[in-house]
């Protein structure tokens, strides 16, 4: 619901409303029945406007998308045929290019313009409009200058997408960079103290030792040996917690994967039984959750994905599901083909599926 406010809220939309209400109340001074077909085009074509707003950016893009687009424009044409001598009503058709430049195919849009200004040339001519040829080229270089904001506006909202991806995937890189040293380091330290402090010790408490029997009477040399052992079982004992106490935290990676991400809003539940060592799993967990926040962002129009992370049957389970609205039909393109062989290569299955309402859900087991 937040999301829809803001779509339909966003300046832009909110300038192309206000226009085409300005455009119908121009027409209150043509006379009947002119009026009365061009306000009811004028109020048809911002209907259909806040119809296709209502639909998720990915249905847009679909044939549903491109027809109700279509009618628009034919909707722009009959307001243009009943209120041609207002001056006003091209205006319909210059929003409609700005609209249509956000989802069409630049040569797809380029044609279909042409042949609507073409298509309005012959209005003119038929309603008997003075100089039908000028007005027309100059309604054809409003809606050129429309449709390069558009693109130029459009290129820079995918350029930003890209960086923000870019600087989460960087940031997790990280992330799991400092962890994966961190974990090394204290399997060198542990390696270390084993295999040198450890192996000293156990010859110092082994020469006390001989020492304390050959004299008996030396008490200090009895302390000696028993501090030496205490401080030999207290090495192990490091040893073995920092042996023991090696598993990657990836819950500060998930974080700055949705740091850069205005929306959707990351929920991340992970169980305090999770325990990753290997380094590959974790990457495959990390580049899995990357890949739902990004698809959920671009296509998926979702407010808040929902993560989990728990241990079961002794397997690693992660789910990730979204609030997004989707198309029904979807296909695996490459980065749910990529986090699919991610998966595998750390000997893991994943499954893609979509909830009753569309939005998507990501089964992934791991060997924990």
């Amino acid at each position: 619901m937040a999301s829809l406010r803001l779509r339909l809220l966003d300046p832009l939309n909110l300038v192309g409303y206000v226009t085409a209400a300005v455009v119908g109340y121009t027409m209150l001074s043509l006379p009947m029945p002119d009026q009365r077909y061009a306000l009811l085009a004028v109020a048809t074509y911002i209907g259909v406007s806040l119809l296709m707003e209502l639909m998720p950016f990915a249905a847009q893009r679909t044939l549903i998308g491109f027809v109700m687009s279509g009618a628009l424009a034919v909707i722009a044409l009959i307001a243009i045929w009943f209120g041609s001598h207002t001056g006003a009503a091209q205006i319909l058709l210059v929003v409609w290019v700005a609209h249509a430049s956000f989802y069409w195919p630049q040569r797809g849009l380029l044609i279909t313009a042409t042949l609507l200004n073409v298509a309005v040339y012959f209005i003119m001519v038929a309603r008997d409009v003075d100089h039908p040829v000028l007005v027309t080229l100059l309604y054809a270089c409003f809606q050129a200058f429309a449709a390069l904001l558009s693109t130029y506006s459009r290129r820079l909202e995918e350029a930003r997408d890209d960086m923000a991806q870019v600087n989460a995937d960087l940031l997790a890189t990280r992330v799991l960079l400092a962890e994966t040293t961190r974990s090394h380091e204290r399997y060198r330290v542990a390696r270390d103290l084993h295999d040198v402090a450890g192996h000293k010790l156990t010859a110092l408490r082994l020469n006390l030792r001989a020492l304390a029997l050959a004299a008996p009477d030396q008490h200090a040399l009895r302390d000696a040996e028993q501090l030496s052992a205490d401080l030999l079982s207290d090495i192990r004992g490091v040893v073995q917690a920092l042996r023991v106490d090696d598993a990657l935290d990836i819950a500060p990676a998930f974080a700055a994967l949705a740091a850069p991400f205005a929306r959707p809003r990351l929920q991340a539940d992970v169980s305090g039984e999770v325990c990753i060592t290997e380094a590959r799993t974790a990457e495959a967990v990390v580049r899995c959750v990357q890949e739902a926040i990004t698809n959920a962002a671009k296509h998926g129009d979702a407010s808040t994905v929902h993560v989990s992370l728990k241990v079961h049957d002794g397997h690693l389970h992660l789910a990730i599901q979204d609030d997004g609205p989707r198309i029904k039909r979807w296909v695996c393109g490459n980065g749910l083909q990529g986090m699919r062989e991610r998966v595998e290569e750390a000997g893991g299955l994943v499954a893609f599926e979509a909830d009753r309402s569309g939005g998507m859900h990501i089964t992934a087991t791991f060997p924990a």
